[in-house]
C-alpha cells in the first residue's frame, strides 16, 4: 500500500469519526430545528387565511353590534369602528365610547404569535396584552389566546368580542339617585 493510499484511509476514518460525533451530538437540536422549520412554513401557508376567517369573524361581529345598536345614544356618542389592513393584516377594533373599548391585534406567523392590545369596557387603566399563540396540531392550525385554546377562528372572534364588551352586572349609582326618593323621605 502506498503512502497516499495509507493518508487517504486515515483522513476517511478521521472523517468518519467526525461525521459520527457530529450525527450523534448534533442530531436533536437539527430535529428540533427541522420541526420549528416545517411548523413555521405551516403556519405562513395556512396562518395567513385562519387570520383572515378570524378578522372576518369580528368584522360580523362589529357590524352586527352596530345594527343592533343603531339609533341609540350609546352608538352616537361612542362611534364604533373596524378596520383590517390587508397588508400588514392588522386589525383594529374601536368604541370611541360608552363603553370605550380597543383592540389592535397583527399577527407574526414566522414566530408563532400575534401581538394583541386591548382595552375593554369598563377598564380604567392603560392598554393590556392579550398573549396570542398559533400552534399546529396534527396538522391542523389553532389558536391560543390567554391559554385558551381555539379549533375553530370563529370561537376565537367570539371570545374576544365577549372580553371586550363585558360589562359589569352592577352599575354605581347615579349622583341623582336622590330624584328617585323625593316625596318618600
Amino acid at each position: 500500500m502506498s503512502a497516499q493510499n495509507e493518508v487517504r484511509i486515515m483522513t476517511e476514518e478521521w472523517l468518519l469519526r467526525l461525521a459520527n460525533q457530529i450525527k450523534e451530538k448534533e442530531r436533536v437540536p437539527a430535529e428540533v430545528s427541522a420541526q420549528t422549520r416545517r411548523r413555521v412554513t405551516f403556519l405562513k401557508q395556512k396562518g395567513p387565511a385562519f387570520w383572515k376567517a378570524f378578522s372576518d369573524s369580528l368584522d360580523q361581529s362589529v357590524g352586527e353590534l352596530k345594527n343592533l345598536l343603531e339609533g341609540d345614544v350609546t352608538l352616537a356618542e361612542g362611534p364604533l369602528t373596524y378596520s383590517f389592513n390587508s397588508t400588514t393584516s392588522q386589525i383594529e377594533l374601536t368604541k370611541a365610547a360608552f363603553p370605550a373599548v380597543r383592540f389592535s391585534a397583527v399577527p407574526h406567523f414566522e414566530r408563532e404569535v400575534a401581538e394583541i392590545t386591548y382595552q375593554a369596557a369598563g377598564a380604567n387603566s392603560s392598554a393590556s396584552v392579550m398573549q396570542c399563540q398559533f400552534q399546529v396540531n396534527d396538522g391542523r392550525l389553532t389558536m391560543r389566546l390567554d391559554g385558551r385554546h381555539f379549533v375553530n377562528p370563529v370561537d376565537a372572534a367570539t371570545f374576544v368580542m365577549e372580553r371586550l364588551f363585558r360589562i359589569s352586572a352592577s352599575r354605581p349609582e347615579s349622583r341623582d339617585s336622590h330624584l328617585g326618593r323625593v316625596g318618600s323621605e
